[in-house]
Formats: structure tokens, sequence, C-alpha cells
């Protein structure tokens, strides 16, 4: 196999990772819609950052020796951002 074969496969491999991980992020996206429904119907803040603090720390803690805490707190908080910006939606 050459290195481009071997390379191709290797990107087959994420594009269909990648598929997994947005349909998962979709339906995430959806719960973030209905928990943004009801912090506006009960006046709650839309941020909460004491919540979103904790699940950065359980998320280094479980996939602590996998993904350096740095990059699990980056995507964690791009995933709060977005979410944030559909329950203001």
């Amino acid at each position: 196999m050459s290195k481009k074969e071997s390379i191709e496969q290797l990107r087959a491999s994420i594009e269909k990772i990648d598929n997994d991980i947005f349909k998962l992020i979709a339906i995430r996206m959806d719960i973030a819609k209905c928990i943004g429904e009801i912090k506006i119907a009960e006046d709650l803040p839309i941020i909460d950052t004491l919540r979103e603090k904790e699940m950065i720390s359980k998320l280094q803690k479980s996939l602590s020796g996998e993904m350096d805490a740095d990059h699990i707190a980056q995507i964690a908080k791009t995933l709060f951002r977005v979410s944030r910006s559909i329950q203001s939606d």
C-alpha cells in the first residue's frame, strides 16, 4: 500500500467518524434548544459558567490520557458557545 492510499484510507475513517460526531452534535443541539426554552420560560440565565466548568472538568478526568486537557476544554467551550447561541434564539 502506498502512502497516498494509506492517507486516503485514514481520511475516509476520519470522515465517517466526523459524520457520526456531527449527528450526535445535532442531537445535543436539539436538547440544548429545549433547555433554552425552559430557561427563557423560567427567566433563568442562558449562561451557567459553573456548570460549564464542571462539565469540562468531568470530561478532562474521564478522557485523561486519551486527549490533551486543553484540547478537551477548547472543544467543550466551542460546543457550549454554539449551544448558548441556539438557546438564545
